[in-house]
């Protein structure tokens, strides 16, 4: 199937699968880096398509062709603020 402009074939996505399940807690960022170098998926100034390679497998999460990854909570927790007299 293509998606984004992949193609991810049953081979590629048992790899991505297997990236999961040894590493339960991979970021989105990890994986999709990992992902990119495995389908040497680059943009043709040389550097890794990390965004559409997360919106990918986004895509292959909501197809339920991969588990979900846990989005870490301490990313999203608010800064404090600083006051100032």
């Amino acid at each position: 199937m293509q998606i984004y402009g992949k193609i991810f074939s049953e081979p590629i996505l048992k790899r991505i699968n297997a990236i999961i399940a040894r590493q339960p807690q991979i970021s989105r960022r990890k994986l999709s880096r990992e992902v990119c170098e495995l389908m040497d998926w680059k943009s043709p100034n040389g550097k890794f398509q990390e965004m559409s390679c997360r919106k990918a497998l986004l895509e292959l999460d909501r197809r339920g062709l991969i588990p979900s990854l846990t989005v870490n909570a301490k990313f999203f927790k608010a800064k404090s603020k600083k006051t100032y007299n």
